[in-house]
């Protein structure tokens, strides 16, 4: 697919802002921004434009002349980036945050009407990545509930949908003129409206209330500086006149991309809504593959620019500062996390559109086998599983006799090899090294487990005899080899144990 040649350029517009450039001073802002109003309204097809110095500028203004304050909650789709969000924190109001279809991008309205309160008073559709939603279904969710409808088409310049243009549905449509927009200045913004007295109090607005609506006292309220520059406006000026130009470059971007994705095993294209004229802002890719995020993250690395990989895009509830709904919008999750959105501009070739369809065709494909591989350790060879964690130790009991069920204070030679201790008191603590110190007993000397277990038995006066169990020699089994039926025991009387010092039994063993 070929992309078509859009006419003007570089050229032309050094030409036109070499012209404005030549009028500066001018503290009236020169005629640029008043000429750039009237075209943008005839090329949308409304009554009313007015041209403001960003994409959130337009949205506090809008939301300013529908009356929105404190105290007022207003719908908006997590769906979003938090500049929608923005101007209802500096106004006061409340953002509600509604979830989203997955299947359709659209806003979930059901949802929607279990969220309404008496103190909602707007509603925000966005059109995110140039997508839009029913204008019916919209229209008649506002007009039910008496809400006002202020369009977040910050993206969305060129899409229509059932034959009307994104921005002129509701109350007003806010637009951005961002770098990277199709309808470009570098930085701007500008607000389509039906209604005079919105385009009015709009204009005032971003000029610290000058000049002031009809009937009303200059400077009389508080306000803003949001006013769009005269070079800028020169800029959007010669961008408008070749819009048309312009989104069907971006479609014809979109569409070679996508075209060259077809056939990418856990890839699909995210096709238009029945009836909608997409302006292919971003090409959109639905990503049927394992860790879909992370899998965006290293598209991102390798040189392809998306919104979830390159700029972390989240659901706006799930912002730290929004974070206290204990039910988060599950659909607005899911879309962004299986969606693959490229970003796009009017400066990207076919060669550029032709190696991120190859950085993208080739990472899925190794992403796919990546993530079938068994994980392995840095120090092992790729493709080695893991050792098996080592099993968790047994507990530590005494052993019991076989034959009575009593329990053993010298355990048998091969319960020595589990681990068990020699005395009852030992049973939990654990056999030290030779020479180490006891940590449950932090004023012994650092003898052997062997006289920390005599020492441990002290318990009786000198010269007290205590009786210890002891193996029999002679019932050992034949052959003087340990193991087989546990032999039977007696009792026999041990010697004397020293009441002081840390001397061990009387049997010739003596800490080294």
């Amino acid at each position: 697919m070929t992309l078509p040649q859009v006419a003007g350029g570089a050229q032309l517009l050094a030409e036109q802002l070499a012209a404005v450039l030549s009028q500066m001073p001018d503290p009236s802002g020169g005629p640029a921004a008043g000429q750039l109003e009237r075209e943008l309204a005839e090329a949308f097809g409304v009554p009313h434009a007015v041209a403001l110095s960003s994409g959130t500028a337009t949205l506090h203004a809008a939301l300013s002349a529908c009356g929105i304050g404190p105290g007022d909650d207003v719908l908006v789709p997590a769906l979003t980036v938090i500049m929608t969000v923005a101007p209802l924190a500096a106004l006061g109001a409340t953002p509600v945050f509604v979830d989203s279809d997955p299947a359709t991008l659209d806003l979930d309205y059901d949802d929607a009407a279990r969220k309404l309160t008496a103190r909602t008073r707007a509603i925000i559709p966005v059109h995110l990545w140039g997508r839009m939603g029913d204008p019916a279904a919209l229209a008649a969710f506002a007009s039910e509930h008496g809400l006002a409808v202020v369009e977040d088409a910050a993206q969305a310049s060129g899409t229509a949908r059932h034959g009307q243009r994104a921005g002129t549905v509701g109350t007003a449509g806010c637009f951005s003129m961002k770098d990277g927009k199709i309808l470009w200045s570098g930085e701007g913004g500008f607000l389509l409206t039906a209604r005079r007295d919105v385009a009015e109090h709009a204009a005032a607005f971003r000029s610290h209330w000058q000049p002031a609506p009809p009937g009303q006292a200059a400077h009389s309220r508080l306000a803003t500086n949001a006013r769009l520059a005269a070079p800028l406006a020169v800029i959007a000026l010669a961008n408008l006149r070749r819009l048309p130009d312009l989104v069907n470059l971006r479609r014809a971007q979109a569409g070679r991309l996508l075209h060259a994705l077809e056939q990418v095993p856990g890839l699909a294209a995210v096709a238009p809504a029945m009836g909608e004229e997409w302006n292919g802002f971003a090409a959109l890719l639905h990503l049927d593959l394992p860790s879909p995020r992370g899998f965006a993250e290293r598209l991102a690395q390798q040189g392809v620019p998306n919104s979830t990989g390159s700029f972390r895009l989240v659901p706006c509830d799930r912002r730290p500062m929004f974070t206290l709904s204990d039910r988060p919008c599950r659909g607005a999750a899911e879309i962004l996390d299986r969606t693959l959105a490229v970003i796009l501009t009017e400066r990207d070739t076919e060669a550029t559109l032709d190696r991120y369809a190859a950085v993208i065709a080739r990472e899925a494909t190794a992403w796919t086998a990546r993530c079938r591989t068994p994980r392995t350790s840095p120090a092992n060879t790729p493709g080695t599983p893991l050792p098996a964690p080592p099993a968790s130790p047994p507990e530590r009991t005494l052993p019991h006799d076989d034959h009575t069920g009593t329990p053993l204070l010298h355990p048998r030679p091969a319960d020595r090899d589990r681990g068990h201790h020699r005395s009852r008191q030992d049973v939990s603590h654990p056999p030290r090294p030779r020479g180490a110190r006891c940590a449950r007993r932090p004023g012994a000397r650092r003898d052997c487990a062997r006289c920390q277990a005599a020492a441990a038995r002290r318990v009786l006066p000198a010269g007290r005899r205590t009786a210890r169990l002891r193996r029999s020699p002679a019932r050992r089994p034949a052959g003087g080899q340990r193991g087989g039926p546990v032999p039977a025991r007696r009792h026999t009387v041990g010697r004397d144990l020293a009441p002081a010092g840390h001397q061990a039994l009387r049997s010739g063993h003596r800490c080294r």
